[in-house]
C-alpha cells in the first residue's frame, strides 16, 4: 500500500511527482490539507473521501470534493460539526454516528472567563511551568504574535517562549512547532492554527486572548488541545478590560462554561446550531437565521426544498401546510434546557398526523417538565390549527394582523369553511387568489 502526504509543507518538486502518481493510480491513500482543493489534483479512481475536522472546510470545498467523482463515499469527522451539517443529520438527510465516551482518565478542563491582566497571565504560566508542563497562548492576529512573545518574556523572564502563525514560511513554521513539541520551549504564542491535529499531553494550560472574537467551535477545539492526559488542565478565556460583550458572544462564552466534560462536543454543536441557525442546507451558508422564521416553518421550507431537489415537486401524502402566527409559539430554553430534547420535541411535532398526536406530545411534555408557559401552550394550539387548515386544503397560512389570516390553497382545492377555531376564538379568514 502506497501512502503519500500533500500540503504546502511538501516541496514543489515532490508535489508534482505525487500529482503524476495520482493520475496513474499509483497512490492508494493521499493524506492532504486544503492544498488538495485545486484543479491540478486529479485522481484516477477516487472511491472514499474522509474529511477530518469537517468544521474547518467550507461548503464550496466539500462540493468540490464531490465533483471529483460522482459516486464517491464521504465520511465527515468533527468534534463540533457546523450547524448546517448537524441539522442535515438531525433532519435525516445525512446519517450520523456519535462517539461521546472520552478516553480513560480524562478530566474536565477547568474553564475561566476573566478580564485580561498581566498578573493573571504571569501566574497561570508560572503555575503550569512549576509542575513541568507547557502553555499555549492564543492570539488570533498574526501581526501581533511577536508583540505578545516579547510581552510574555518580560512578564516571565525565566521561561522559553516561541511564536508561530500561518504567515511564516512552511519550513520555519514546521521547525518552530517541532521545537515546542520536543520541549525546547515552554510557551507557544500562536494563532488558532493549533486548534486541530496536535496531541501534546504536556500542554495543560491554554490562555485564549480576546475570546469573544472566536466562534464556538473554535473555542471548543482550542480548549481540546489541553487536558489530553490524566493531568488537570486549565483554560483561561480572556476579555479586554471593560469590554462590553455582544449577546451572541456571551452565549458562546457561557456555553464554554457549561459544557466542560470530555466528549461534550455534540451538545456544544447543538448549542451552536441554536445560536447561529441551521443555514441554507442546499446553498452556500453554513449557519443561518432559523430562529427568525421559527423551526416549524423552517422544517416545512426544508421539506419543500428537498422534494424539489429530488425532482418531486408534488406533495406527498400527509403533507401539512405552513402556518405563521404573530404571537410567540415556541419552547423556551429555560423550560427544556437540553438542546437535543428540545429539538426532538420539535421534530415530533413536525410529523404529527392527528390532534390526538398533539395531545399525546403535550401531555408527555407537561408530565416531564411541569406546567408549560403560555408560548408552549400556544405552540400546541397552533399545531392543531395547522392540522385543521391542512384538511381544508391550505398550502400557506400567514397571520397578517391579530385574528386575520392570508390563506393560499393547494391547486384544485376549494375553501368550504370560513370560521376556524383556534385558541378559543373564531378568526376571520381573509382569502386572496382563491380558485
Amino acid at each position: 500500500m502506497i501512502v503519500r502526504s500533500y500540503s504546502r509543507l511538501v516541496p514543489k518538486k515532490e508535489r508534482d511527482t505525487i500529482l503524476q502518481e495520482l493520475l496513474r493510480g499509483e497512490v492508494d491513500i493521499l493524506i492532504a490539507t486544503h492544498a488538495v482543493i485545486t484543479e491540478k489534483v486529479r485522481f484516477k479512481n477516487l472511491g472514499l473521501l474522509i474529511i477530518d475536522e469537517e468544521h474547518r472546510f467550507g461548503v464550496r470545498h466539500k462540493e468540490y470534493f464531490r465533483k471529483m467523482r460522482e459516486n464517491v463515499e464521504v465520511l465527515s469527522l468533527s468534534a463540533t460539526p457546523i450547524p448546517r451539517t448537524l441539522y442535515m443529520a438531525l433532519a435525516g438527510i445525512k446519517q450520523m454516528s456519535i462517539i461521546d465516551t472520552p478516553p480513560p482518565d480524562r478530566k474536565a478542563v477547568k474553564t475561566y472567563i476573566v478580564e485580561y491582566s498581566e498578573s493573571l497571565v504571569k501566574e497561570a504560566i508560572e503555575r503550569e511551568i512549576e509542575r513541568g508542563g507547557q502553555v499555549f497562548f492564543i492570539h488570533n492576529r498574526a501581526r501581533e504574535i511577536d508583540f505578545y512573545v516579547r510581552k510574555i518574556r518580560s512578564l516571565v523572564p525565566e521561561v522559553r517562549v516561541i511564536g508561530a502563525h500561518g504567515q511564516l514560511r512552511p519550513r520555519e513554521l514546521e521547525n518552530r512547532i517541532i521545537a515546542f513539541v520536543s520541549g525546547s520551549a515552554d510557551v507557544l504564542v500562536s494563532t488558532n492554527i493549533v486548534e486541530a491535529g496536535l496531541d501534546m499531553p504536556r500542554v495543560n494550560t491554554i490562555i485564549i486572548n480576546n475570546a469573544h472574537s472566536f466562534g464556538l467551535a473554535d473555542l471548543y477545539q482550542l480548549r481540546g488541545r489541553v487536558g489530553r492526559s490524566p493531568v488537570q488542565a486549565y483554560a483561561y478565556l480572556l476579555l479586554p478590560p471593560g469590554f462590553t460583550v455582544s449577546e451572541e458572544a456571551k452565549k458562546r462564552l457561557l456555553a464554554m462554561k457549561r459544557f466542560v466534560e470530555p466528549g461534550s462536543g455534540y451538545r456544544m454543536a447543538l448549542e451552536d446550531l441554536e445560536i447561529r441557525g441551521a443555514g441554507t442546507l442546499l446553498g452556500k451558508h453554513q449557519s443561518g437565521k432559523m430562529e427568525e422564521v421559527g423551526i416549524d416553518f423552517y422544517l416545512e421550507a426544508l421539506r419543500h426544498a428537498v422534494l424539489q431537489k429530488r425532482g418531486r415537486p408534488e406533495e406527498p401524502a400527509g403533507h401539512m401546510c405552513c402556518v405563521r402566527v404573530l404571537a410567540e409559539a415556541r419552547i423556551p430554553r429555560w423550560y427544556i434546557a437540553e438542546e437535543e430534547v428540545r429539538l426532538k420535541v420539535y421534530r415530533r411535532l413536525s410529523r404529527i398526523e392527528s390532534e390526538e398526536d398533539v395531545d399525546e406530545i403535550f401531555q408527555e411534555v407537561r408530565d416531564i417538565f411541569g406546567p408549560p408557559p403560555s408560548e408552549v401552550e400556544f405552540l400546541f394550539q397552533v399545531m392543531k390549527f395547522k392540522l385543521r387548515m391542512t384538511l381544508l386544503g391550505a398550502e400557506n397560512v400567514e397571520e397578517q394582523q391579530p385574528g386575520h389570516f392570508k390563506v393560499s390553497l393547494r391547486e384544485g382545492w376549494i375553501f368550504v369553511k370560513k370560521d376556524i377555531d383556534m385558541k378559543g376564538v373564531v378568526v376571520d379568514i381573509k382569502m386572496r387568489g382563491v380558485p
